[in-house]
């Protein structure tokens, strides 16, 4: 067996790592100051840190009430409903003021009502949106009434104008207190709690000591942690959860949004995009990596996959959809049947990028070359060495001068498949390349000799990955099929 001599010059081509760089200059909306990179994450867990960068996320939106002031010198309809009551009250109030004043006993009711309008008229002007948008942009808010706002704003999310609504309450107790004073606020309550008018039980409230309800700060941090927790569950599913990264695993699509039914594409696509995974092989797992075990049902990979992650001690976690991580158990019954299902061993950097993906760096472009692809590129790229699926083959002749492929396996070099060339002289060269039977295994490297035994949750086996001495077990139909 022998080298094969290209026709044309060799290219020799350096070894790019286009996917690395790409996140080098990768920029993603920054949240906070945090960086994206994870090599400064010592003692935190992905999961931890990835909790800590939504909460800031989310406390950073919250904080961001985009409030709309369009009517300029009109009182809004959000400040109207929220107003609801306030005019009676100023007017029994202005009227008990009044009402024992000679002065105002010799006025006409017209001359009487035009007093109430005007004074109640006042009070109305500090609500229009030029004036709310002056104070908003103004004001100094109390935490309590930041955190006020911001929970209205999360609570009530489908509607726009929730912060507002929270806004007109704030400036509607101001006004009051600063118009006046706390003794005539009394006087106001006395007058609530002897009239029946609309708004009644509002306005009490927010006159009193708890205008925004009790423990406003509190019942903030909870509704963060709910909706961090929410988001956590819904922002990465069982492949992000099992490879450390901020995004989902959702339908494998290719360049042009097709969708990609072949598993070899669709693994070696993963390959390409995350540098920091390997298939394991019959390698030996090293300190710095851990074990994710993937399946699917063969040819079926944009129908249904799962990921789980193997801890250092061999206890194996997941995360289903949206769902919370758990413990494994077992696999679902789509990935039981031995006989339709591929099984793959990922061995996976601890330290690697874990933030700052997208959708489509994920789920596009997983069009991945496979094994006949990845041989007709070698043989027109004039490459006699390549690698594919974390191995190295070797293209080379017989002794009947027919190209071959061939690895090395536990110091053997074993044939793996055949490539019948056409158009070999010219520029368009062609290539069929047929994989020999019994060697698909060899070829896609998903799993080892050391299959993994799952137990109560458990790798039992793990430490046999530790100590794999990169060995096969001997192969009569491949060895007999050595040609030297």
């Amino acid at each position: 067996m022998r080298q094969i001599s290209w026709t044309h010059n060799v290219v020799i081509l350096g070894v790019t790592n286009s996917i690395e760089e790409k996140f080098k200059v990768y920029r993603r909306k920054v949240i906070m100051n945090l960086s994206e990179n994870t090599e400064s994450i010592e003692d935190e867990s992905f999961e931890k840190e990835f909790i800590k960068r939504l909460r800031l996320r989310t406390e950073e939106n919250v904080k961001e009430c985009f409030m709309r002031f369009t009517q300029g010198d009109n009182v809004s309809e959000v400040a109207r409903e929220e107003l609801q009551g306030i005019e009676d009250l100023l007017y029994e109030y202005y009227i008990s003021e009044f009402e024992e004043s000679h002065e105002w006993s010799q006025l006409s009711n017209e001359e009487k009502c035009n007093i109430l309008d005007e004074k109640v008229n006042d009070f109305y002007q500090n609500f229009t949106d030029s004036k709310l948008k002056e104070i908003y942009e103004n004001i100094n808010f109390t935490e309590e009434e930041n955190k006020y706002m911001q929970l209205k704003k999360m609570r009530y999310i489908e509607e726009q104008t929730s912060a507002k609504n929270a806004l007109v309450e704030i400036i509607i107790r101001r006004k009051l207190l600063e118009m006046f004073g706390k003794d005539e606020i009394s006087k106001m309550l006395r007058i609530i709690s002897e009239k029946s008018f609309e708004g009644k039980r509002h306005i009490i409230q927010l006159m009193s000591d708890n205008p925004f309800g009790k423990n406003v700060i509190e019942r903030w941090e909870k509704e963060i942690d709910e909706r961090v927790q929410y988001l956590f569950k819904d922002n990465i599913n069982c492949g992000g959860y099992a490879l450390k990264i901020d995004q989902c695993f959702l339908t494998p699509v290719s360049s042009s949004t097709k969708v990609v039914e072949e598993d070899a594409q669709v693994i070696s696509s993963y390959l390409e995009k995350f540098p920091f995974i390997r298939l394991l092989g019959n390698t030996k797992l090293e300190d710095d990596e851990y074990i994710v075990i993937y399946r699917t049902e063969a040819g079926h990979a944009a129908d249904g996959r799962h990921f789980i992650r193997v801890e250092k001690d061999g206890t194996i976690t997941e995360k289903d959809g949206n769902s919370p991580v758990r413990k494994f158990k077992e696999w679902t019954p789509a990935f039981q049947n031995e006989e339709k299902i591929i099984e793959v061993v990922f061995a996976v950097k601890e330290k690697h990028r874990m933030f700052g993906y997208t959708y489509e760096d994920v789920n596009k472009n997983c069009n991945g070359k496979n094994f006949e692809q990845t041989v007709e590129q070698a043989i027109k790229e004039k490459r006699n060495i390549f690698t594919y699926h974390c191995k190295e083959y070797f293209l080379k002749k017989d002794k009947e001068e027919n190209v071959i492929v061939c690895s090395k396996e536990e110091e053997k070099i074993v044939i793996v498949a055949d490539v019948i060339l056409e158009n070999e002289e010219d520029e368009n060269i062609e290539c069929v390349t047929v994989i020999r039977d019994g060697c698909d295994g060899i070829i896609e490297n998903y799993e080892g000799r050391i299959k993994p035994i799952i137990i109560d949750g458990k790798l039992v086996n793990y430490d046999s990955f530790r100590n794999n001495k990169s060995k096969v077990d001997k192969r009569e139909d491949i060895e007999n099929d050595i040609r030297y």
